[in-house]
């Protein structure tokens, strides 16, 4: 009996975690993996697979029968997930729920164009932390909820990306991943009417964006994370650190902190900003 040939698009942890369970399913075999990064520094488990680039998944087309893909519902499958179903057959996890009839139809209409079958959000999520917070809230009523995902998001949906503004005079936030100095930049504790207030009050925002080098500094940090974040995603990393830090956290880390988790969350990302030490005297 022929088996079934497989492709993993992605392999980060759920493209591990689907090696392995080809390995114990005796009509699959592991075909080929399809990943961003150079193939050559991409090592698989499996003897006798290709690493292609996916840029190159065309060439694969008449020697893979499903593609299994595992990227992030977030910002990679919408995109993917048409794109691959109108020259594969496919199965994808893709879960956020709210947008689940749109992506449907996207993914149904290339399908047909193409003549394969796409069967989409293969479910893996049970709803363990939602129930558990359920829990918690009905048991204590008064207390206060956090999530790393953000609000109404778990886990499954995407990467985590958490912004956070310090004082380098407080010390560095130890869970942080990449941590960018903005001390250079003209400094509103100096300016009378500014230093009580924080980087959140629109007179310090003022302040601190109308120098050039803020915007040219933030769109630099904004192009690296352009290419970091869809890379770490693709690594399997579901939890992300990005520390912004001036002298005493109050009022230039503050501004920078907030604008870059704009443009986190307007890529689609899952984000949360919060501000170590902006309340410290």
């Amino acid at each position: 009996m022929s088996k079934i040939r497989i492709g993993i698009v992605g392999y980060g942890n759920i493209g591990r975690g689907v090696e392995q369970a080809i390995k114990r399913n005796e009509d699959m075999e592991l075909a080929a993996v399809f990943t961003r990064r150079d193939p050559a520094s991409v090592k698989v488990a499996t003897e006798g697979a290709k690493v292609v680039h996916m840029d190159d998944m065309l060439s694969m087309k008449g020697d893979v029968d499903v593609m299994v893909l595992c990227g992030g519902s977030a910002t990679d499958l919408p995109v993917m997930g048409p794109e691959i179903a109108a020259n594969f057959n496919t199965i994808d996890s893709f879960d956020t729920h709210a947008k689940i009839p749109e992506y449907f139809a996207n993914v149904d209409k290339a399908a047909k164009e193409g003549n394969n079958i796409s069967i989409i959000s293969v479910g893996w999520d049970p709803g363990m932390f939602s129930l558990n917070r359920l829990y918690a809230e009905s048991i204590l009523v008064q207390g206060s909820t956090y999530t790393f995902w953000g609000k109404g998001v778990s886990q499954g949906h995407s990467m985590d990306v958490r912004v956070v503004s310090f004082g380098f005079k407080y010390g560095l936030p130890l869970e942080a991943d990449l941590v960018f100095d903005v001390r250079f930049l003209p400094n509103p504790y100096y300016i009378p009417e500014l230093k009580h207030q924080t980087g959140l009050d629109e007179p310090v925002r003022s302040f601190v964006f109308k120098y050039q080098q803020t915007l040219d500094f933030t769109a630099k940090v904004e192009d690296l994370l352009s290419f970091l974040l869809p890379n770490y995603l693709d690594e399997g990393k579901t939890d992300l650190v990005i520390a912004v830090g001036c002298t005493g956290g109050k009022h230039r880390s503050v501004c920078i902190a907030k604008e870059l988790y704009e443009f986190v969350s307007k890529k689609g990302y899952a984000a949360t900003l919060s501000h170590r030490d902006m309340g410290r005297r």
